[in-house]
């Protein structure tokens, strides 16, 4: 254990316990590379291919366990996994184009997931010439969370933003009655977020809509007891 704080304590200390740093070209080879030498949780460093190994076996017999690398992962979500469900958050950004147009941010919500929320953000307000115009819902009903939300003017200023709960009066018929329906459903559904832009110029306007469901895992999908 390390009773000096200074570098040489700190190497002496994992000598001491058998920790070597080593490098090499190429991949350890497990019982041959650092035997006796590398204890458990030394490290070694394949250069070549910017790897990084950990000897999770024994000092006499190396077992080297890849623990890092320099090749980049990318997440195609945001996703955390726990034991109480995924609970996710997906978001769609709209950027103004010169031009008239509809742009459309989807988010597909999975069979059994419940929505939490739906966010919408604005960024920028919209500069397009004549008019800039939000609505949120699902091939049900397309308009059914959020309604004719003018994205020019004060319904939504810049650094504004809308929920289920504070929907600024533009709630659509899913959320105009004090409840949010349907938040559960049983099958998938696809969340369908769409500006229809008019006017010739605008190239302004930064709007941001983020959907939130919780997806439980089976094992706590319990059904209810009756006495």
């Amino acid at each position: 254990m390390l009773t000096s704080p200074n570098v040489f304590a700190l190497a002496k200390d994992a000598l001491d316990n058998g920790i070597y740093n080593a490098v090499g070209s190429g991949a350890p080879t497990n019982a041959v590379t650092g035997a006796g030498l590398c204890g458990p949780g030394s490290l070694y460093v394949d250069y070549t291919n910017a790897i990084l190994y950990m000897n999770t076996g024994t000092q006499a017999s190396p077992t080297w366990t890849t623990i890092g690398s320099g090749i980049a992962t990318v997440l195609t979500s945001p996703q955390i996994t726990t034991s109480l469900g995924t609970p996710q958050a997906i978001e769609r950004t709209f950027t103004e184009t010169t031009g008239a147009g509809v742009y459309t941010g989807s988010v597909t919500v999975p069979a059994g997931a419940e929505i939490v929320d739906i966010i919408v953000s604005a960024v920028a307000l919209w500069n397009t010439t004549t008019s800039a115009t939000l609505k949120v819902g699902d091939a049900v009903d397309d308009d059914g969370y959020y309604t004719g939300v003018d994205l020019k003017a004060t319904d939504l200023l810049a650094g504004e933003s809308i929920s289920f709960a504070f929907a600024g009066g533009k709630e659509g018929a899913y959320i105009a009655n004090a409840q949010v329906s349907p938040r559960y459903l049983g099958t998938a559904r696809t969340i369908k977020g769409i500006i229809t832009s008019v006017g010739a110029a605008g190239t302004l306007g930064r709007t941001r809509m983020t959907v939130i469901y919780h997806l439980p895992v089976t094992a706590d999908i319990v059904a209810a007891t009756k006495v």
